[in-house]
């Protein structure tokens, strides 16, 4: 795949860093997508975690002794089986961020330092 960089301040930095660090720029940009690719996955399961545990006892209610699959703050599927879940939720979503957990879970504890 290729990949135009389309803003020519964005395309002069990169090609600096590169020279600076002795990359390609293939390289600084592959590793600038992966960084800020794995900060994306890291806010949506942060803010996934913080929807399950704050509607954990409601779905105590709903979803007894099954797993739950969050997307983008809602659930979008549920199921007793874990590897069934997984699998049915990588099929739809690919490689995307969904937090799986179980309504079981007990509640975090808290920290105090």
């Amino acid at each position: 795949m290729e990949i135009v960089l389309k803003k020519s301040k964005l395309a002069e930095n990169v090609g600096q860093w590169a020279e600076h660090t002795h990359q390609s720029v293939e390289d600084v940009v592959e590793a600038a997508v992966e960084a800020y690719l794995a900060d994306l996955e890291a806010t949506s399961l942060q803010r996934d975690a913080e929807v399950f545990w704050n509607k954990l006892n409601e779905w105590r209610q709903i979803y007894p002794g099954q797993y739950v699959a969050i997307h983008q703050g809602e659930p979008v599927d549920h199921d007793e089986d874990l590897k069934a879940l997984t699998l049915r939720v990588r099929q739809r979503f690919g490689r995307l961020p969904v937090l799986i957990a179980s309504v079981d879970s007990p509640p975090p504890r808290e920290i105090f330092r």
